[in-house]
């Protein structure tokens, strides 16, 4: 296993506190390969011979004003602009890299910027970065625009900097709207200030407005967490995403200083579950995948309702990316069959893009099991169904794993297909272990695995 990826234990479902299950099939932390540098050349050079396949691309900013104690994300807290410049202008080296390789009228369907705090950078070195995609790639006007965002680091300028750059879709981070939840996870913001900013997004015309939501943090009750959920849904997002928090000080620093006695345990965490599932259910949004709602008009649950929802490594998409190119320190690009994991520290990646040398630590070549096995684990996200044809596809031990939570009432028989029930859908995240066999059928309820840890 290479160096600066490390193994995930087998029965945590989530890649991170703030990733998706499977957000990459299989996960870096499962590869045996080297860093092949040859192969992902091969692979960006396949693209030219494809002109017609899209693509999404995932800019990675690691940056942050400062860090919350339950963060789980690898950043850095600074406000040093020659930093920030440096890194900025190391990403476009990175960008004329794969675009001489691949050819700059590829065309990008989805843009996402993540972090870190996108928005903590400065407004020039924002507006570099768009320039720097449109002026390598071609980006067609109906392309689907995102970034992340900390409310606090917003203003009424900076929403309408933002959109005209492009952006269409906005996701704001919140954890928790409870004075007492805030201070013991060092992130305070009122719900007088949420309310101005979804007013600038509104005022600035955004397509969409998410905001993230954290459950399982120190001191957080149902009780407590209702009554977020209350203020949440005055506020009217698009989107909204529940995501756990999961407790891991040897991994992230920071969380060491969190009381762990005041983190809810499983059964509680259960609970709070439930009260965000029905709570939104209750005000009109659907749910889709494990842990994202959206109001009933959105364009996600129109899709999911006709059965064309898709997801990739960015999330949740109407529009089908054959590709994903990922631009940053610690990211996974995939191209075809082929992944690459960038270095994960931001020095050594920078290292490399100033020798001239590509900043990859890791690759992978997906099996034609593995190929099956994804778009399996992708229809049971996207569609939650599986169909029994699937068995017949080389997956004929797989569908058995997952027919056998059937007796957990997590699946039910309906006809040529294994559907999703409620219970089950409550634990989507566990169900992918099973059908992909990173965890075995539970014997019962008592023994099936936490949704999240």
């Amino acid at each position: 296993m290479t160096a600066g990826w490390s193994a995930v234990p087998v029965g945590t479902f989530r890649s991170g506190w703030l990733g998706a299950p499977y957000r990459h099939y299989p996960p870096p932390a499962t590869w045996r390969g080297g860093a092949d540098a040859d192969v992902w050349t091969a692979a960006v050079e396949s693209l030219a011979q494809r002109p017609d396949d899209a693509f999404a691309v995932e800019v990675h900013l690691p940056f942050c004003a400062t860090r919350c104690l339950y963060c789980g994300c690898d950043v850095e807290a600074t406000g040093d602009e020659r930093t920030i410049a440096g890194y900025v202008a190391a990403m476009l080296r990175e960008m004329d890299g794969v675009a001489a390789v691949a050819g700059r009228q590829r065309e990008a369907v989805q843009i996402h910027f993540g972090g870190g705090t996108p928005n903590h950078l400065p407004d020039e070195q924002l507006s570099l970065l768009v320039a720097g995609l449109r002026e390598r790639f071609r980006v067609p006007a109906d392309t689907e625009w995102s970034i992340e965002c900390d409310p606090r680091r917003c203003s009424a300028t900076q929403m309408d900097h933002l959109r005209r750059l492009g952006f269409r879709h906005l996701r704001f981070g919140m954890g928790d709207l409870q004075p007492d939840v805030q201070h013991a996870v060092g992130r305070l913001q009122s719900l007088a200030m949420m309310d101005d900013v979804v007013a600038m997004a509104r005022h600035a015309r955004f397509d969409s407005v998410q905001i993230d939501l954290v459950y399982g943090l120190p001191l957080q009750t149902e009780r407590r967490l209702r009554a977020t959920l209350d203020a949440l849904l005055r506020l009217g997002p698009d989107r909204i995403q529940c995501l756990p928090y999961l407790h891991q000080p040897s991994r992230f620093w920071p969380q060491s200083a969190i009381d762990r006695d005041a983190v809810p345990g499983a059964a509680a965490r259960a609970r709070l579950w439930e009260a965000v599932v029905e709570t939104l259910g209750d005000a009109g949004y659907a749910w889709i995948g494990a842990d994202l709602f959206v109001l009933d008009d959105d364009a996600l649950a129109t899709a999911h309702q006709r059965g064309e929802l898709r997801r990739n490594a960015l999330g949740f998409a109407t529009v089908p990316a054959q590709h994903l190119l990922a631009f940053g320190c610690g990211r996974v690009s995939e191209v075809g069959s082929v992944l690459v994991a960038s270095e994960p520290s931001r020095q050594a990646w920078q290292q490399a893009l100033d020798a001239g040398r590509r900043p990859i630590v890791a690759s992978h070549c997906r099996s034609a099991a593995e190929r099956r096995r994804r778009r399996a684990i992708e229809r049971l996200q996207c569609e939650l169904a599986l169909p029994a044809a699937v068995a017949a596809q080389g997956l004929a031990h797989e569908y058995e794993r997952l027919a056998a939570c059937s007796s957990l009432g997590w699946v039910v028989a309906q006809g040529d297909l294994l559907r999703v029930t409620r219970s089950g859908h409550l634990c989507l995240d566990a169900l992918c272990a099973v059908l992909d066999g990173a965890a075995r059928p539970p014997s019962s309820a008592a023994a099936a695995p936490p949704r999240v840890h």
